[in-house]
């Protein structure tokens, strides 16, 4: 392995975080395998690519999640690569992980004694057309009803806590949530729910951070349900708040909780894994926040 420079300054923790880049695969024994990544767009390359039946896949990855992708992967099967701006590239081969700069070709050396090409030939990665894997939750009912849409987790660095409705018979505490239809934009969508619901809306960043299939017994309205649910991590400018804007069948109000207390109650009351997607989110986004460095009194989602 090269361990150049540029990455020495950097958490190992979080090296890959910020880095985009491909996954190119031929099948998955394991399909689980990418759940953990933040896979933000999946394309398709061109006639005109010489590679033109390669998925490219754009993902978001911690160095520890690349480590482990390195071993379950199959041997000569695979290949991966992130980058950044600078043109810094890791690379995954063969169970290894390599790390230069593209335009140093000496570095490329040991990847190259590794077996992997410099122009990475189709005839020696022939990969066939994939798919993107979304992990799913919850139990399967009877008569459920179709409504994806997407969640807010909402963080407040100067009070260090995080913003949930609690329900107001039984103190459970709820993302704020709600179905988006098809045509519209999910951020905006998720984005329009959380302000309605919270009445917050002095936001610093959003960014999202996960999806995930559902399946859950929606208590509010008493309807069995299964959804594509968007996640996206909000990061407050200021808790500042307008009139929140509730259904009639909404009965909760703004709450805040530091993310081990959100645990604690989604185990109390989720015993049927309707929580499991939110629980799945929640250690996306404390991890997601912790790595931005506006969370900084959590301790590490497990």
């Amino acid at each position: 392995m090269v361990a150049p420079p540029y990455n020495q300054n950097m958490k190992t923790a979080s090296l890959l975080a910020r880095y985009n880049g491909t996954i190119i695969k031929e099948s998955l024994e394991n399909p689980d395998i990418l759940d953990d990544f933040i896979t933000t767009k999946i394309t398709v390359t061109g006639d005109e690519n010489p590679a033109d039946r390669w998925h490219i896949h754009d993902v978001e990855a911690t160095r520890e999640q690349l480590e482990m992708l390195s071993k379950i992967i199959k041997p000569t099967k695979y290949y991966a690569h992130f980058w950044d701006k600078d043109r810094n590239i890791i690379i995954v081969f063969r169970n290894k992980i390599f790390e230069f700069n593209f335009d140093n070709k000496s570095a490329w050396q040991p990847a190259i004694e590794h077996g992997l090409s410099v122009d990475i030939p189709r005839e020696q990665l022939d990969f066939s057309i994939s798919s993107q894997v979304i992990p799913e939750f919850g139990t399967k009912r009877e008569n459920e009803e179709r409504r994806d849409g997407g969640c807010g987790i909402v963080f407040d660095p100067a009070t260090q806590m995080y913003a949930v409705g609690k329900q107001t018979d039984n103190g459970f505490f709820r993302l704020f949530s709600g179905g988006v239809d098809p045509k519209e934009d999910i951020r905006e969508g998720v984005l329009r729910e959380v302000v309605e619901e919270s009445g917050l809306h002095d936001f610093l960043h959003v960014e999202q951070i996960a999806e995930a299939f559902a399946h859950y017994h929606n208590s509010l309205r008493n309807v069995n349900r299964v959804a594509k649910a968007t996640c996206f991590l909000i990061i407050l400018k200021s808790a500042s708040l307008i009139p929140a804007k509730l259904e009639a069948h909404e009965k909760f109000s703004l709450a805040w909780a530091t993310a081990s207390d959100i645990f604690a109650n989604w185990q109390t009351h989720g015993a049927d894994g309707g929580c499991d997607h939110w629980i799945y989110f929640m250690k996306k986004a404390v991890a997601r926040a912790r790595e931005l460095g506006y969370d900084t009194t959590s301790e590490q989602a497990e």
